[in-house]
């Protein structure tokens, strides 16, 4: 029986009602499993949304190098962003793959090529995500289409929030392996998701592996002397869901223009932006393409400032400090054991939202809810080097942010997908 069939081209609730965290969907990567163990190569794909949400490096490295493996690079954009912002992800990760060496699959989206159609073309039998919501990537590359493979998840992000389609959404039902970052998102996924996390497996942050390997590059402008802060703004605008604590960009816009002008001679400044906040702005009927353009120009063309849209590794640790609103890099950032700044205006509610581990991770933060308690921040802890947050830092990295095991996470998780498809007591 086929997975793909047309009654399987039905709702997602039918979807999951057939094979959701059902025995028959669990018999039939079973069967996938057993099949794969006698193929060689297994045929394995890594889709790449963009260059900071890339997050397989390590894995991909590993499986290239095992000749039971023939493993595609698929670049496949956000296709709910601005189409001038996909095309630059596509630009983006052309240049930072190629450096790298890497081959891809590509997508010619500014000339107008439709996207491969990764299933006619390479027919994977694995094809690793990170983000498990619909409609996020073209139909050819949606994980509806591959029900007959194994779908592996490895999230681009630490989740520090409690909720729901964080951890049940369909791909988490129908996936065959979840690789999650701490015991804690396996007690949530055992409370929240269907499979009640059978399909889980707790394998430490994947970009655990980057933030440990020697920084490449310094990224920042050379400008001697001066100490560093990333700003890094989340994309929600007033009126979005969960905007009480992070549709702060529209007061900050020009706050934090001020700031950089204000310590031209003593901080540099770069601005990090969500991915997202561009087709945010683009589409603000206050702001638009050109206000837009404009804004992030400015940035790139200040005398102690600079713009940044992609990696993010090499930025965090040759950085001094940090100023944002982001759910991941409130755990993230915390990697490098920098003071950071969670600016929010309702710290309250944003606490009650939260699980331990995102509460933790605030803790671990200092505060500020206007421009004078951001200066408070500037002055006396990033140039008075008055700290009081470091141990709350090093107890979150020590309980969260190390693995349990002894292999690099990208290692891991290899040698899990290998244990699980070649040896003799995968059944």
């Amino acid at each position: 029986m086929s997975f793909i069939s047309s009654k399987l081209r039905a709702t997602k609730n039918t979807l999951l009602a057939m094979y959701g965290a059902s025995s028959l969907h669990q018999k039939q990567q079973l069967r996938i499993v057993r099949s794969l163990a006698e193929k060689k190569p297994v045929k394995v794909v890594f889709f790449a949304m963009n260059v900071a949400m890339w997050r397989y490096q390590h894995v991909y490295d590993k499986m290239k190098a095992d000749p039971r493996f023939k493993v595609y690079l698929v670049l496949s954009p956000l296709v709910q962003l601005a189409r001038e912002q996909c095309i630059q992800d596509l630009k983006s990760m052309r240049s930072y793959f190629g450096q790298r060496g890497m081959e891809f699959v590509d997508w010619k989206l500014e000339d107008g090529e439709e996207a491969v159609d990764v299933r006619k073309t390479i027919d994977p039998d694995i094809l690793f995500y990170t983000q498990q919501f619909d409609k996020r990537l073209t139909s050819k590359h949606e994980y509806e289409r591959f029900l007959d493979k194994l779908l592996c998840l490895i999230p681009y992000g630490i989740g520090p929030l409690y909720s729901r389609r964080l951890y049940d959404t369909s791909f988490h039902n129908l996936a065959w392996k979840l690789y999650y970052p701490s015991p804690d998102d396996l007690v949530l996924a055992r409370k929240l998701a269907r499979t009640k996390g059978g399909n889980v497996v707790v394998s430490g942050y994947s970009i655990y592996d980057d933030y440990k390997a020697p920084a490449l590059q310094d990224p920042w402008k050379p400008l001697p002397g001066k100490k560093r802060i990333i700003w890094a703004p989340h994309f929600t605008l007033p009126n979005s869901p969960g905007h009480y604590h992070r549709a702060n960009f529209l007061w900050m816009a020009e706050v934090m223009i001020e700031l950089a002008r204000k310590y031209e001679d003593s901080l540099q400044f770069v601005f990090k932006p969500h991915p997202k906040l561009l087709t945010e702005l683009y589409a603000h009927p206050d702001w638009g393409k050109q206000r837009t353009d404009d804004y992030y120009h400015l940035w790139q063309t200040m005398p102690n400032t600079q713009l940044m849209t992609g990696e993010f590794i090499n930025l965090f640790k040759s950085s001094d400090a940090m100023i944002h609103d982001c759910g991941s890099f409130m755990v993230e950032y915390l990697f490098v054991d920098k003071p950071v700044l969670y600016v929010n205006q309702h710290p309250d509610m944003l606490r009650e939202s939260l699980p331990q581990l995102g509460k933790l991770a605030i803790d671990a933060h200092y505060m500020a809810s206007d421009l004078e308690q951001i200066n408070t921040f500037v002055n006396q802890v990033v140039l008075g080097g008055n700290d009081t947050k470091q141990q709350a830092r090093k107890l979150f990295y020590d309980r969260y942010l190390l693995p349990s095991h002894n292999e690099g996470v990208g290692e891991f998780i290899y040698h899990d997908i290998c244990n699980s498809l070649f040896s003799e007591n995968n059944d």
